[in-house]
């Protein structure tokens, strides 16, 4: 996990309580559905990004996590980059900033 609801204004979106939801994509094509809680980077016990989803079963891979399976909340660049400060620039609390990434033509390309 390379995001935390301290990296930028996502943890607005995630705390302002009305029911908004991002949507949540992941490079597991087909499997065993399976709910999950999703937490952030951080120590924090408030780092959770989704209480409930559910996804096909997900792969983890302790040793290398290229062999894990990658999950994507959509549509969130315009409210996490552009508010992490001068001073957050190696992340808050453990976490790391976020990766970026595009949707071009229905292929995912890293910024």
């Amino acid at each position: 996990m390379d995001l935390s609801v301290f990296s930028g204004r996502l943890i607005e979106i995630i705390e302002s309580g009305d029911g908004f939801r991002y949507p949540v994509e992941t490079t597991e094509a087909q499997g065993e559905p399976v709910t999950y809680q999703i937490g952030g980077a951080s120590c924090a016990g408030t780092d959770i990004l989704v209480k409930e989803v559910c996804l096909p079963r997900l792969r983890t891979d302790h040793q290398d996590e290229r062999n894990s399976s990658r999950i994507y909340f959509l549509n969130t660049g315009a409210y996490t980059l552009d508010y992490i400060a001068v001073g957050q620039k190696a992340g808050f609390n453990g976490a790391r900033l976020p990766g970026v990434y595009y949707l071009k033509g229905g292929r995912i390309e890293k910024d």
